[in-house]
């Protein structure tokens, strides 16, 4: 099924759910108080938007929660998003990747950019130490000339 079928899916149960629950009274607050959620995940549910918030697992026990508040059977809810409920898991494991492999660009750049902190900070001391002898030795060579006989 393509992506566009796969959203479709979402909002069908989503206009699912808030059709029931206008129909029973409930209010998207009320709702995330029962769920313990924010109203903001009620209204990303009723507006098919799952991806973004929740994966698998936790998207179906929300909707099956949902569906017995509102006193549908969680089952006819569940066929309209079990052969969609995958997608969900592989959209957020290619995310995850795709996070892993830009953390671990960023912390090779860290990484390098302190490399070379440090090698430039070790080249100046080494410069700064060796001017600093030659500097004695001119110094002393000073001193022993002024005060020679």
């Amino acid at each position: 099924m393509n992506e566009k079928g796969n959203l479709a899916k979402f909002i069908d149960v989503g206009n699912i759910l808030e059709k029931r629950r206008t129909e029973v009274g409930f209010t998207v607050e009320q709702i995330a108080k029962k769920l313990k959620l924010g109203e903001n995940i009620i209204r990303a549910i009723e507006s098919g938007e799952v991806e973004e918030i929740m994966q698998k697992i936790y998207y179906q026990g929300l909707v099956c929660q949902y569906a017995k508040i509102i006193g549908l059977k969680e089952e006819k809810i569940m066929q309209y998003i079990s052969q969609d409920i995958e997608n969900i898991n592989n959209q957020h494991s290619q995310k995850i990747l795709n996070l892993r492999y830009k953390s671990y660009i960023k912390v090779s750049k860290i990484s390098l950019k302190l490399f070379y902190s440090i090698g430039a900070a070790i080249i100046i001391v080494i410069i700064i130490n060796s001017m600093i002898k030659k500097n004695k030795v001119n110094t002393n060579e000073v001193i022993k000339s002024d005060f020679s006989i």
